[in-house]
């Protein structure tokens, strides 16, 4: 019993080791690209829209 529970929890971390490292490979693609000052922006402009600054 405790090797199919060993065996569970090391399938399980090395899961989210992929998955984590996926993770920051996808944000620094976004951050080289640009893309948190375009969505910033975007956000903004919605925001003055709502409010009726802009």
């Amino acid at each position: 019993m405790s090797g199919e529970y060993e065996m569970t929890r090391k399938s399980t971390n090395v899961l989210r080791a992929v998955l984590f490292t996926a993770a920051v490979i996808f944000i620094l693609i976004g951050w080289l690209r640009g893309e948190a000052g375009m969505v910033f922006m975007k956000a903004v402009h919605i925001c003055l829209e709502c409010i009726g600054i802009g």
